[in-house]
């Protein structure tokens, strides 16, 4: 019921933003509707692989705020700490590989976000791989080199359009849509201890700047309402 009252809600956010465009109220900022100044591209549902680390960490931020959310997993619902838990509601893939869901959950989503610590490695490297040949928006945030503070202000730039962070000689894709099914990926917890808790506490905030209907929940790294 919760996640039903929540995507109505983003729904007619949505077709309010649309309108004030349409009248002129508010630019265009890039070619698909992505919206300049502070408007951004609103977060409808994460997706994730469901491996420990940066994966639950969204998964966690959008059970959180009660927003939808789902992606693919191996069979099995395989995970380095053996079978994913049965709250995140995801769907198995016939493969008990990972790289199958890797690539699945970039397609079925409309843009994807990476977290590490460090440079892109291991299956953080195919997503972005994946996302590059699939034509699909993607941004990379190496958490050992910013503040979480500042990693939300670049990915909501980054939501809005802001081509400063979307090089597209470097893959052929439009910024994040308007409203945008977010796929969650990066590191494991083992690789990265610490990840999927940095990443929990980062998205709930991200969600709540993005998302009006969740600025009744309390910021994370500040304590502060939206």
């Amino acid at each position: 019921m919760g996640n039903f009252i929540a995507s109505r809600l983003i729904s007619g956010q949505i077709f309010i933003h649309h309108i004030l465009y349409l009248y002129g109220v508010i630019p265009c900022f890039s070619k698909n509707l992505s919206l300049s100044g502070y408007l951004h591209a609103m977060i409808t549902k994460i997706i994730s692989g469901g491996q420990t680390g940066a994966d639950r960490g969204g998964l966690d931020a959008a059970i959180h705020c009660d927003l939808p959310h789902g992606g693919w997993c191996p069979r099995g619902r395989i995970a380095e700490d053996g079978v994913i838990p049965s709250k995140y509601q995801l769907n198995e893939m016939a493969s008990p590989e990972y790289l199958p869901r890797t690539k699945a959950n970039v397609f079925d989503s409309d843009t994807t976000v990476i977290f590490t610590y460090g440079p892109l490695k291991g299956g953080s490297l195919k997503t972005a791989t994946y996302a590059h040949h699939l034509e699909k928006p993607w941004h990379e945030v190496d958490l050992s080199r910013t503040t979480t503070k500042a990693a939300i202000r670049e990915i909501m730039r980054w939501l809005a359009g802001d081509e400063k962070l979307n090089d597209y000689d470097k893959y052929v894709a439009y910024p994040p849509p308007l409203a945008c099914i977010l796929n969650v990926a990066g590191s494991r917890e083992s690789q990265a201890p610490g990840i999927q808790d940095e990443v929990f506490r980062l998205m709930v905030d991200l969600l709540i700047e993005v998302n009006p209907a969740f600025k009744k929940f309390y910021r994370l790294t500040t304590g502060t309402t939206g």
